[in-house]
């Protein structure tokens, strides 16, 4: 597949992947919502604030 082109693999930094998150964040706001999130996420964003931002609920087991 890369017989004439080796691929650069680079290790994000952190910024680069909140930076990466952010956007997928607004966008699933934008989709689900029709707005803008209410937060911003940031490096001090617990992932128990994120879901919560974000809607995701925990679920039932089935059975």
């Amino acid at each position: 597949m890369f017989d004439d082109f080796q691929p650069n693999y680079v290790t994000p930094t952190p910024e680069q992947v909140l930076m990466l998150l952010r956007d997928w964040h607004r966008q699933s706001c934008l989709i689900e919502c029709g707005e803008e999130p209410l937060e911003e996420l940031s490096m001090d964003t617990t992932v128990r604030q994120w879901r919560a931002e974000a809607d995701m609920v925990g679920w039932r087991e089935l059975g």
